[in-house]
């Protein structure tokens, strides 16, 4: 374990002074003066005497988080407690050495969680104390989160996803901190729909699924978190991102069959126009009109304004008869009768 002489001490000395105050009671103190260096070590409270113990060497757990919304939420378990015992909690928001904040709930469940909205707060650190208590006995724990080890990632922003050649390709931008971090700092996993595992990408913002179904369509969605081993920051996984849906043609185009539709395209407009090249010049190129063979006699004539204006009736014949003054003879008189009988029966002079 590993021990810091001079801040053990300025601990123990502030620990006295936390008992002294609380009594049997077990109630914590301001203890955002400390301004404490000690990481992952609990204090431990009791009638009998205090000591310094690690976070993983208790059965109990407690953790607080400071997601992007400023909303800070600090969950706990205690299993070991009797449950007969009481469990308080007291949770201080600190920046440096001064309280800003705080929310105190003197009895809660042995797993619960507590939020608080620091929205306007500077904040560098929180405190939680817990006092479980049962009669004259009484356990307290307290615990202080510094503000980099609790701020948690947003997801990663502008997911770019697209299919080449069979082959899904998956970009994203950094992840938003209220710190700097370099490239190698973070890591990510992808989650493709329906499959059981995701998929861990480290220190880069590319992926590529080879060989994918182009029948199928993929949503995809991405969180983020800080490798532990390489930064020191918060290592719980940020929310996941909005969905990304890449949807797939069930039919995908060959660049031969491209090529070879083309060229039948093509072949087919040229046996048109050889089959058709007649009607089509007729159409493009139209002849000079030429008037139909039945007006051929109107054009031959001399009179060539008699085609456009129509001639006018001729008057009917009149008929005129002669009358000769003969004296009349046996002979002329039977031929007049003959006359006058043919007359009678065609109408006219014969």
């Amino acid at each position: 374990m590993k021990r810091f002489p001079v801040k053990f001490l300025l601990w123990s000395s502030l620990l006295v002074l936390w008992v002294l105050q609380s009594g049997t009671n077990g109630n914590s103190a301001d203890i955002c003066k400390a301004d404490s260096e000690i990481e992952f070590q609990i204090h431990v409270q009791t009638p009998s005497g205090n000591d310094f113990v690690e976070k993983e060497d208790l059965e109990e757990t407690f953790v607080c988080l400071l997601y992007p919304s400023n909303e800070l939420n600090c969950s706990w378990s205690f299993h070991t407690m009797d449950k007969d015992s009481q469990l308080s909690v007291h949770i201080r928001v600190c920046n440096r050495d001064v309280e800003v904040h705080s929310l105190k709930e003197e009895s809660v469940e042995r797993d619960a969680s507590a939020t608080l909205d620091i929205t306007g707060f500077e904040m560098s650190s929180v405190v939680l104390h817990f006092n479980m208590s049962l009669h004259d006995n009484w356990t307290a724990y307290t615990f202080m989160f510094y503000k980099n080890t609790i701020d948690i990632l947003s997801p990663p922003p502008r997911i770019n996803a697209s299919v080449k050649d069979k082959d899904l390709s998956v970009t994203w931008d950094k992840p938003l901190s209220r710190y700097f971090y370099n490239e190698m700092c973070f890591e990510y996993q992808l989650d493709m729909g329906d499959q059981k595992k995701h998929k861990t990408i480290e220190k880069m913002r590319l992926y590529t699924e080879q060989k994918v179904d182009p029948t199928r369509t993929y949503r995809l969605r991405m969180r983020a978190r800080i490798i532990a081993n390489n930064c020191e920051g918060c290592t719980e996984w940020s929310h996941w991102s909005h969905t990304v849906v890449v949807e797939q043609s069930v039919f995908t185009l060959n660049p031969l069959v491209v090529i070879l539709l083309t060229l039948a395209i093509h072949l087919i407009l040229a046996v048109l126009l050889l089959r058709y090249r007649r009607r089509l010049i007729d159409v493009l190129f139209p002849p000079i009109p030429h008037p139909p063979p039945k007006y051929k006699y109107f054009l031959e004539k001399s009179d060539t304004f008699n085609f456009f204006y129509p001639a006018m009736p001729a008057k009917p014949e009149e008929e005129i008869t002669e009358v000769e003054d003969i004296e009349k003879s046996p002979q002329n008189t039977s031929l007049e009768k003959h006359q006058m009988d043919l007359k009678d029966k065609c109408g006219h002079v014969w």
